[in-house]
């Protein structure tokens, strides 16, 4: 028998962002697979991340941090996770320095997966 490749796919992480905005994400991980994330996202260094409205499902450690990064979450759903979910420490408000909106939490994987796959309608003309 050959031996196999597995990789692990790497989720967003920052290192050393000053501001890292992080909202309305979907996070899939599939148990059971040959493939398994080791985060979902991961603040690392100094960074100051906000994270909001996002839904993890499936992960192992869906939310991580350095012990000298900050990490504010809000509005996240977890559904199926276990191990590491860490916040901590003051970033910074991302309404200073722009606009947005936020979708409902609970909302955002069906608004990702309908954006989301082959579209015919991509790399054609009007």
């Amino acid at each position: 028998m050959e031996p196999r490749r597995v990789d692990l796919p790497r989720n967003p992480s920052a290192d050393n962002i000053a501001h890292a905005h992080l909202y309305n994400n979907y996070l899939q991980d599939d148990p059971g697979t040959d493939i398994n994330s080791s985060y979902g996202n991961y603040a690392r260094g100094n960074t100051k991340m906000v994270l909001e409205n996002s839904y993890f499902q499936g992960f192992k450690n869906p939310v991580i941090k350095d012990s000298t990064a900050t990490l504010v979450q809000r509005g996240n759903l977890f559904v199926n996770t276990s191990g590491r979910n860490e916040s901590g420490g003051t970033a910074f408000d991302p309404k200073a320095y722009y606009s947005y909106s936020l979708d409902p939490a609970d909302r955002v994987p069906s608004i990702v997966s309908s954006g989301s796959g082959p579209t015919s309608a991509i790399g054609t003309t009007g």
